[in-house]
């Protein structure tokens, strides 16, 4: 209502930029020596995210204070990289280490979202654990271990997202890692794919 003309990026970003941090305190949750749910991050361009949270509680005074002044398009031109194919690999997966496969994306520009296809093989996906590192550094749980999954084929995949790279830099290799937390079955990353959007 402040502001009609806003885009909903323009909306995101302004619930972005104005959120309150809320449980602050909430400890990283770590298993053999891994984190696998992260406590609250800071990224490289000052957001604060965490997997429970968002980006935190909405501050409605301060959003719509920010709408008033905002400028609708502020943004830019809305770009969507061409979805990144790392080719088949088939790399076992370890057992209680990451197995890890970069992407390098050569579109510059500014992320507000990550979007990953993630083509495993696995009798017991429950027991994996999936982040991805961005080129900045931010490192995002985008499933945590003890999940609801019962079995990947190859032939299927397993689309996961993140908010957490919000505002970083897109250019650079993207290096995903994927962990078996529990021994006894084996599994295989067959390939992965990347997609950012932004602007």
């Amino acid at each position: 209502e402040a502001n009609p003309e806003l885009t909903w990026r323009d909306v995101k970003h302004i619930l972005a930029s104005s959120a309150r941090q809320v449980d602050a305190g909430r400890a990283a949750v770590t298993i053999n020596d891994l984190i696998v749910e992260p406590a609250w991050t800071t990224n490289a361009a000052g957001y604060r995210f965490h997997n429970w949270y968002g980006f935190g509680a909405v501050d409605a005074a301060s959003a719509v204070d920010k709408a008033k002044t905002y400028t609708p398009g502020s943004l830019g031109t809305y770009l969507v990289t061409p979805e990144k194919n790392s080719g088949t690999i088939d790399l076992a997966i370890n057992e209680l280490v990451p197995t890890t496969s970069a992407i390098n994306i050569a579109n510059s520009g500014v992320i507000e979202s990550v979007r990953i296809k993630l083509y495993v093989k696995h009798d017991r996906p429950s027991s994996l654990s999936v982040a991805l590192v961005s080129p900045s550094g931010t490192r995002s749980v985008l499933l945590t271990p003890y999940n609801g999954y019962q079995s990947w084929k190859t032939t299927n995949y397993v689309e996961l997202a993140s908010n957490a790279f919000y505002a970083e830099n897109i250019q650079g290799d993207w290096k995903l890692e994927i962990t078996d937390h529990v021994s006894g079955v084996t599994g295989t990353l067959n390939q992965w794919r990347l997609t950012v959007y932004g602007h």
